[in-house]
């Protein structure tokens, strides 16, 4: 019975050894590490523009609009005025808030709960499209744009 038990072991052992591969080693390459880019804490954040569609205020006959400062949002976040109508800010947030038009004078803070007032805009900003921001949230996404028209 030996006899016949070795041939069958032979056999097993052939094909076993046929199957490795040889003594040599592959290796499946590990993947690339992925690296990722925290902004620095010195540097703002850009949030993307405002997703608002325009609040068209041109064609309410207001002397005053309304934008309200909330925690880290304005309301509207895009609009379009008169050369002559004037804004009033109202902070409806816990923490003090800006309204600052960038490359302008136009540079106010407002306490909660308070509101802040402008002459006609047309006096302090020129005629066209401008980004206005919080400038103590702006890196949090506080901005947006007004679009001020040369009609009076």
């Amino acid at each position: 019975m030996l006899v016949e038990v070795a041939p069958v072991a032979i056999v097993i052992l052939l094909l076993l050894a046929g199957c490795g591969n040889g003594g040599e080693t592959t290796s499946t390459p590990s993947p690339t590490p992925q690296t990722t880019v925290e902004p620095s804490e010195t540097e703002p954040v850009e949030a993307p523009p405002p997703v608002e569609e325009c609040t068209d205020e041109t064609i309410t006959g207001n002397i005053e609009v309304t934008i309200r400062e909330t925690d880290n949002e304005f309301s509207p976040s895009c609009l379009i005025v008169l050369g002559g109508q004037g804004l009033e800010i109202r902070n409806r947030g816990e923490t003090l808030h800006n309204f600052s038009v960038e490359g302008t004078q136009l540079d106010l803070d407002t306490r909660p709960g308070e509101a802040t007032r402008t002459e006609a805009l047309a006096g302090v900003i020129e005629p066209g499209t401008h980004r206005f921001i919080c400038k103590y949230h702006a890196a949090r996404g506080m901005r947006g744009e007004i679009t001020l028209t040369e009609a009076g």
